[in-house]
Formats: structure tokens, C-alpha cells, sequence
């Protein structure tokens, strides 16, 4: 998911602001989580110690508020009209990865060392949700231009 986002951020040229910042956000988000698991589940961690479900904790936040804010843009770009797939999607891919990061961010807090498994399957919508962006986007950038349209 990560590289792919990187590769379609590539391909959004001239830079779409909501749409390119939430594509490379989610190179980031799905590069630390994946690894904040492993760290969770690592030989090492001790159920007793809030260390490693502290970083699950502060990476949940982090993505909260990172993602509450590229859904705050995305949805002042549909306002000011920007009507378009990639734009409605790229809106309902921020709000998705906000509430599923809400969701296991509450549960972390509730029980340290547990994962949400509504707030799992809210990222996974949102992860879904990205890919259809990004096809959306591939397919606007591939196909040609008409003569008239320029």
C-alpha cells in the first residue's frame, strides 16, 4: 500500500492539494502501522507495560488528527465544487481512516494492548477506498486529451 501510494502521488501532476497530501499520508500511515504492529506483537512486549501500547496509542492520535485534517481539506475542495471522483473519494477515504483510528485509539486506552476489530475493518474500508482513488486518478492522468479540451 505504501509504495503505491508513492507511485501515484507521482502521477499527480500538476499537484492536486487534498488529493496528493492524503496519498503521500497514507505512505506514511501504512508504513508506521504495519511496523508499531509488529513491535506490539514482538517476543519482547509485556503485557504489563504500557511502553509499546503507548506507541500504539500515540500513533492512533497522530493519524486522527493527521487525517482529520486532510478530511477538513478534502471537504473544503468539494465545497469550492471540486466534484470530481477522485476528490469525493479522496473525502471519504480521510474521514474513514479518522474514525478507524478514533476507534482503535479508544479501545487502546480501554485495554491496553488490544486492537479494535470494527476500527480494523474501518481502515480496511479506507484502504479500499484509497485503491479506488487512485484508480480514479491513473485513469484521469492516462487517458488522453482531446484537441478541444485544451
Amino acid at each position: 500500500m505504501t509504495f503505491a501510494a508513492l507511485v501515484i502521488t507521482a502521477f499527480e501532476l500538476p499537484v492536486r492539494w487534498p488529493t496528493t497530501v492524503l496519498h503521500l499520508l497514507n505512505s506514511v500511515y501504512f508504513a508506521v502501522l504495519p511496523l508499531v504492529l509488529l513491535h506490539l506483537k514482538s517476543e519482547y512486549y509485556d503485557p504489563g507495560s504500557n511502553g509499546p501500547s503507548d506507541l500504539l496509542g500515540g500513533t492512533m492520535l497522530g493519524g486522527a488528527v493527521a487525517y482529520g485534517l486532510a478530511a477538513l481539506g478534502c471537504a473544503v475542495a468539494v465545497l469550492r465544487r471540486a466534484r470530481d471522483v477522485v476528490t469525493i473519494t479522496g473525502l471519504v477515504t480521510a474521514v474513514l481512516m479518522t474514525v478507524g483510528s478514533v476507534l482503535i485509539l479508544v479501545t487502546e486506552v480501554n485495554n491496553p494492548g488490544r486492537l479494535s476489530e470494527p476500527g480494523c475493518g474501518i481502515l480496511l474500508a479506507a484502504g479500499v477506498s484509497s485503491l479506488v482513488m487512485a484508480g480514479a486518478l491513473l485513469r484521469g492522468s492516462i487517458r488522453p486529451r482531446s484537441p478541444a479540451g485544451r
